[in-house]
């Protein structure tokens, strides 16, 4: 038919066929490169869809996330101050116990450098004299400690010893009280 009509026009069988093959050639490339556009330009929005989806998931996510960093530090920051209250509490608690021991302490002890010469027998003094002083140098004639130095040691020995138990309750609550990892 095409053949046909291109006789009747006068063109050349040759060229017919080649004009009857370019031509749906020509069609079928316009339709690819018009199809291929289409495509493209449905790609790009679908590209600026999703991109608006996930800066939209982004942000959702880094609220929660901050929401939660938050809460965390609320609560360790909660778990700190009722340590420090309960470790402050106790502290006082041990520094009042040892205030008055060695206070006890010291007035014993006044009452029996002043009683010195008047102790009975199941009262007596490790070494009998009469006057404070003398007890003393007797102490240092065989190499003892004065029993006033001796005294003041033990007060601070007794002193150091509730803090460094009061450090070692505190490190053990602190221990039982916080989480063992940080997403607990």
């Amino acid at each position: 038919m095409v053949t046909l009509l291109m006789r009747v026009l006068g063109v050349p069988s040759w060229a017919a066929w080649l004009i009857a093959i370019a031509v749906p050639l020509a069609m079928l490339g316009g339709a690819l490169w018009w199809h291929g556009g289409q495509v493209e330009t449905i790609k790009a929005l679908a590209r600026a869809e999703q991109a608006e989806v996930d800066r939209k998931a982004v942000v959702a996510a880094e609220a929660r996330a901050a929401r939660a960093q938050q809460q965390l530090i609320d609560t360790m920051r909660q778990t700190q101050t009722t340590i420090n209250d309960e470790v402050t509490r106790a502290l006082d608690h041990a520094r009042d116990d040892i205030a008055r021991h060695a206070g006890d302490d010291r007035l014993r002890w006044a009452e029996a450098r002043a009683d010195l010469g008047r102790a009975s027998a199941a009262e007596a003094a490790a070494i009998s004299a009469g006057q404070p002083g003398a007890v003393d140098a007797a102490c240092r004639a065989r190499g003892w400690v004065a029993f006033d130095a001796a005294s003041t040691a033990a007060q601070a020995a007794d002193s150091y010893a509730a803090q460094v138990n009061g450090w070692i309750d505190w490190w053990t609550r602190q221990e039982a009280a916080w989480p063992k990892d940080p997403q607990d």
